[in-house]
């Protein structure tokens, strides 16, 4: 729907700081779950590379191939993996992109698609890369038509070739997407082969309900969007979602229980509460069904979304947006990214190496003034986000601050003294000693 990523540049004295760091399961699906989502077991694939390189960023060089990725009976799936710089096998993340064109597999994308250099790729998957990641952009095309398998389909493929990869350590492979992403990341999840079954993922503003997303643009939007240009933008909008569902067999069996019948990776779950284009409710449902396999990151907000008010920071939100200007687009986007790498980071990482994550320390200031304002004055449950710091407190956690002089601290300083600054709590909260024991009680008690 929205693409997140963008294309920023990190400055080489962000570099120079950092080189001196270096359960359960969701209710029971229906019975028609098998034909819902397609394990590949048992298929045996072939990778071709049909092209290959190396990107200097930051000043590293970052070997990438571009692979088309083949299974029988099911469609071509692409990718361009970027390989770890790292001897031996390293974790491994799939970064699912339904929109990006390419060319280099024979496509013709059609008028307004938007094909990026390898250099890109490299760069958006920097934060990963740069903690001894390897990373595989999968290539799902929406462009090229198809429906709800197939786009599953090109995720479980690219999750079975990292499980093959030489340089991949199987038991340490993730997942994200945001959007449509989001979908694909979810559901290839569930659809993960054993041997490449992804060990965390992240979700940023998923549709994970098809029949509650029908319901939405056909019944919804309509009754709530009263200016006939914003109710035509979404007719045109959403017709090709519409036709991409009801291509698919079935699909009013492609629920949330379905889903959680079937997915057993952990997942951060990112949504605001002014999404326009995927209810914010698909996601607080699907967290509640899932009894703790899935946990949330939510973005609230003080009044309800008005659907005729398109024009909001953007489409999926506001999602505490900060500094959407050079250089935190990799890196920041408000929180968002900061607790992205930081999930994925401590699930996948090793216990003895270090993992960097970049913030922004005004950002990080007012994540705690929204955490502190929605519990404590709009009386709304935020525990939730208490897990989130407990992740960036990880002892392996290196904060890096991205705004001069960019500032190094371990995880633990910076959540202390996020607490500290704010004067919220006690001093429990405020020591980087403390603060991680204090937060496995809950948030501090308001005022």
């Amino acid at each position: 729907m929205d693409a997140l990523l963008k294309n920023h540049s990190a400055t080489a004295a962000i570099v120079m700081t950092l080189s001196l760091f270096m359960g359960s399961g969701c209710a029971e699906s229906p019975d028609d779950v098998s034909r819902l989502l397609l394990t590949l077991i048992g298929k045996e694939k072939e990778v071709i590379t049909m092209g290959q390189g190396s990107v200097l960023h930051e000043g590293a060089s970052w070997r990438y191939a571009l692979v088309e990725l083949r299974y029988p009976g099911i469609d071509p799936a692409y990718g361009i993996w970027i390989r770890p710089n790292e001897d031996g096998r390293n974790p491994a993340v799939l970064m699912a992109n339904p929109y990006d064109g390419i060319t280099w597999n024979g496509d013709e994308p059609p008028e307004g698609s938007v094909e990026y250099p390898p250099a890109h790729y490299v760069e958006t998957a920097y934060p990963f890369l740069l903690n001894g990641f390897g990373v595989l952009h999968l290539f799902c095309r929406f462009y090229a038509g198809g429906n709800l398998e197939n786009d599953v389909n090109d995720v479980a493929a690219g999750l079975r070739f990292l499980a093959g990869e030489p340089g991949v350590d199987p038991d340490r492979i993730g997942i994200h997407g945001a959007s449509w992403g989001g979908f694909e990341a979810l559901y290839g999840a569930a659809a993960a082969p054993p041997e490449g079954f992804p060990a965390a993922g992240v979700a940023l503003y998923p549709p994970s309900d098809f029949p509650g997303m029908v319901h939405y643009i056909n019944v919804e939007i309509p009754a709530e969007v009263t200016d006939p240009d914003t109710r035509a933008w979404y007719e045109v909008f959403f017709q090709p979602y519409l036709d991409r569902i009801y291509d698919t067999e079935g699909w009013e069996s492609w629920t949330s229980e379905a889903l959680c019948g079937r997915l057993a990776t952990p997942f951060l779950v990112i949504h605001d509460e002014w999404d326009m284009l995927v209810p914010f409710d698909q996601s607080v449902d699907l967290v509640s069904e899932a009894g703790g396999l899935l946990e949330p990151l939510f973005f609230l907000q003080k009044t309800d979304l008005d659907m005729n008010a398109f024009g909001t920071d953007w489409g999926h939100g506001q999602l505490r947006l900060n500094h959407p200007e050079e250089p935190y687009g990799p890196y920041v986007y408000g929180m968002l990214y900061t607790f992205l790498t930081s999930y994925l980071g401590v699930r996948l990482g090793y216990p003895d190496r270090a993992l960097l994550v970049g913030y922004d320390g005004e950002a990080l200031n007012d994540f705690y003034g929204y955490l502190r304002e929605f519990k404590c004055t709009e009386h709304r449950d935020m525990e939730w986000a208490a897990a989130r710091l407990i992740d960036l407190a990880d002892p392996r956690v290196v904060m890096v601050e991205l705004n001069p002089p960019y500032q190094v601290f371990s995880g633990a300083e910076a959540v202390a003294k996020g607490f500290s600054d704010m004067a919220w709590g006690t001093e429990e909260y405020w020591s980087h000693e403390t603060v991680d024991d204090a937060l496995a009680s809950g948030l501090p008690s308001c005022p």
